[in-house]
C-alpha cells in the first residue's frame, strides 16, 4: 500500500469516528457496554498501515484521543474534550514522532 492511498482510507476512517453512528451505535452500545464502569473513559485510537513489509519495514499510523490531555487524573483534566477531531501522524519506523495533523489536513493532499 502506498502513502497516499493509506491516506485516503484514514480520511474515510476519520468521518467515521467523528459521526454519531459511531459515538451512539459504537462506544454507546458496544464499547462502555463491555467495557464501562461508573465513569465513561474514552479508549484512544489508532490506525495503522504497513506500507513496506521487507526490512526496514515502513509503517504509516495515525491517532487521536478523545480528551485534550493524557493526564484524566483530576476531573478539570477529564472534562477538557477534544472529541477525536486532532489527529497525529506517524511515517516510517514506529520510533518515529508523531506529527499533528492540520485540521483541513491540506497539506496531505491525497484526495
Amino acid at each position: 500500500m502506498d502513502e497516499t492511498k493509506a491516506i485516503r482510507i484514514f480520511r474515510k476512517t476519520k468521518e467515521f469516528f467523528l459521526s454519531d453512528v459511531f459515538q451512539k451505535e459504537v462506544m454507546e452500545e458496544i464499547f462502555f457496554k463491555k467495557y464501562g464502569k461508573k465513569e465513561k473513559i474514552y479508549p484512544d485510537v489508532s490506525v495503522s498501515f504497513i506500507l513496506k513489509a521487507e526490512k526496514p519495514t515502513l509503517y504509516c499510523r495515525f491517532h487521536s484521543s478523545y480528551y485534550a490531555t493524557s493526564d484524566l487524573s483530576s476531573e478539570k483534566s477529564s472534562s477538557e474534550i477534544d472529541g477525536y477531531r486532532t489527529w497525529y501522524y506517524r511515517y516510517g519506523q514506529w520510533n518515529e514522532p508523531l506529527i499533528e495533523l492540520p485540521l483541513d489536513e491540506s497539506s496531505t493532499d491525497a484526495d
